[in-house]
């Protein structure tokens, strides 16, 4: 795949994916400052806890966000009939699931394809990022509007 391709790609993802609801759960300091000694896998696992999913109780969810993670490795989309194969539920369970994700703004769907918001976690991470501090700065808007109008400041 060419550079421009990844890029043009990404583009799309970012148009598609944003002002997405982002939902975090709050994780321990103590629990996020090993973040630096954690495995890929763990580190997988209490990032799929921010977003409310407990790799233990919903071992569904963190399996199938996993399968869209390792397909963005080589640089490619999974499609719901593959997740279905590998981890032996309906099309609809996964389907319930993808669509959760996008609601998050962390997957975005191409074609029939899943894929990561952004080309790499990190990039999408920057464009949740993004996503919260626009909306904050929307909310300051209002704020403001809200001040003016009930305290004349």
């Amino acid at each position: 795949m060419t550079s421009g391709t990844i890029a043009a790609r990404t583009e799309k993802r970012k148009a598609r994916g944003k002002e997405k609801g982002i939902m975090l759960k709050e994780i321990s300091p103590s629990r996020l400052s090993r973040g630096e000694e954690m495995n890929p896998e763990a580190a997988l696992e209490l990032i799929c806890e921010c977003f409310g999913i407990d790799p233990e109780k919903d071992r569904l969810a963190y399996e199938i966000f996993k399968e869209i993670v390792e397909a963005q490795k080589d640089e490619r989309g999974v499609r719901t009939i593959e997740i279905t194969k590998k981890v032996h539920v309906t099309q609809a369970a996964v389907v319930y699931h993808m669509n959760i994700f996008m609601r998050e703004g962390l997957i975005v769907k191409e074609g029939r394809e899943y894929h990561l918001r952004g080309r790499t976690m990190d990039q999408t991470f920057d464009e949740l990022e993004q996503d919260l501090i626009r909306r904050m700065r929307r909310m300051r808007e209002f704020a403001k509007r809200i001040d003016e109008e009930f305290f004349g400041f």
